[in-house]
């Protein structure tokens, strides 16, 4: 596991294996490509890309077609760079490349049953965590919290703000990488959401009083969709 330095030099050492960062969308709102989106300095996806390679020892970006290019990034490690294998086909589809690749490539002497159990001989099934392009205030201290609150219950598939499916930030949250069976089959049944994909989880939803402990703001589910988006968020941060 890579050792991660933070913006004030304090050493940190990553709490999940993996981390999958979506960057596909057609960006309809914000009328440009949002991985190119320059806010405070720097573009949105370095923004999340630095928060998330504080917490996550590997790092996947996957993109929603083969025309869609990202910005010049610095990084500690190297991410690995995926595609789509249907371009545009929402964030669900293209979490599961990130799961399928992760299961092929760094653990595929895990084994998962039809059911999504982990076996016995691999007791815990490998952390992941699921963001978007669009977080730049993504708080690593709320990051880290939820990747130990799943850590510490081997009867929960995922942690996600929120209080229900339909009521919750699945692109802010920690997941088993065992919950990839789930996901496989909601999508071969039609199911095209993320929330509903969480239908199918064992969940321990976290509620807002819980994650201000970590991010008093609560600046880590912003979603910067829009320019007015954007100016929302400028004056979250003016405020501090």
């Amino acid at each position: 596991m890579s050792v991660a330095t933070t913006m004030s030099g304090v050493t940190t050492m990553p709490s999940a294996e993996a981390g999958i960062v979506l960057c596909g969308g057609r960006s309809t709102r914000m009328g440009r490509d949002k991985n190119e989106v320059t806010w405070s300095g720097q573009t949105l996806l370095q923004q999340v890309v630095s928060a998330m390679e504080e917490v996550c020892s590997t790092l996947i970006l996957v993109k929603s077609a083969p025309e869609q290019t990202l910005p010049t990034l610095v990084w500690q490690r190297p991410p690995h760079v995926l595609l789509d294998e249907v371009p545009h086909d929402g964030p669900a589809a293209s979490a599961r490349v990130g799961l399928d690749y992760l299961q092929r490539t760094f653990f595929s002497d895990m084994t998962i049953s039809a059911n999504g159990e982990v076996a016995e001989s691999k007791a815990t099934s490998p952390i992941v965590v699921l963001t978007g392009n669009d977080s730049p205030l993504l708080q690593p201290a709320l990051l880290r919290y939820l990747v130990a609150r799943l850590r510490d219950q081997a009867d929960c598939d995922a942690v996600v703000p929120g209080q229900s499916p339909s009521d919750s930030f699945p692109l802010c949250a920690a997941y088993r990488l065992s919950s990839r069976t789930a996901l496989v089959n909601h999508l071969e049944q039609g199911g095209r959401s993320l929330k509903g994909w969480l239908g199918r989880l064992r969940v321990d939803w976290v509620s807002d009083s819980e994650l201000k402990m970590h991010d008093p703001d609560l600046r880590s589910l912003l979603n910067l969709n829009s320019p007015s988006d954007l100016q929302a968020a400028e004056r979250v941060t003016d405020q501090h």
